[in-house]
């Protein structure tokens, strides 16, 4: 059987069966999860598979005491840490998207002006609004070729 954290589906599910299992040995209330638990037990890749869970959530009930439902700021902090790291990840994944996509777009633009400017770099860096031994930087950081261009 696959670990807990390639079948991200089943996580819920279990949540609330050990709360259910857990409500009915102490014959007590089923406890509310609050949607930020959830978004935090989703997000945590369960190294201890279903057994780190099921303890997980029978310390949130204990900690959770006579609430009925159990918040989010009973979660141990590595739990709460590893939700900011994959948060951390899609933004840092997003800014490099968009880093690259710059990249790309200044790179177009600087070979079309070169291209017009029949490679007079003179001309070209006075079209882009910059110095010509900011062009010569960028032609060689881009790997800029003129063979390519014409």
């Amino acid at each position: 059987m696959p670990p807990l954290r390639e079948r991200k589906d089943d996580i819920i599910p279990l949540l609330y069966h050990f709360l259910e299992t857990n409500a009915d040995t102490c014959n007590t209330a089923k406890k509310e999860v609050d949607e930020e638990v959830i978004k935090l037990f989703e997000a945590y890749n369960w190294p201890g598979n279903i057994r780190e869970l099921k303890n997980q959530v029978e310390r949130l009930i204990i900690l959770s005491g006579i609430n009925n439902k159990i918040e989010a700021t009973l979660l141990p902090p590595h739990m709460k840490s590893n939700a900011f790291s994959v948060k951390h990840e899609r933004r840092k994944s997003t800014r490099s998207s968009v880093k690259n996509i710059l990249r790309t777009v200044e790179r177009k633009v600087i070979e079309n002006e070169l291209k017009n400017a029949n490679w007079n770099k003179t001309i070209a860096s006075r079209k882009l609004g910059i110095s010509r031994a900011s062009l010569n930087n960028k032609i060689e950081n881009f790997n800029i070729l003129r063979h390519m261009l014409c």
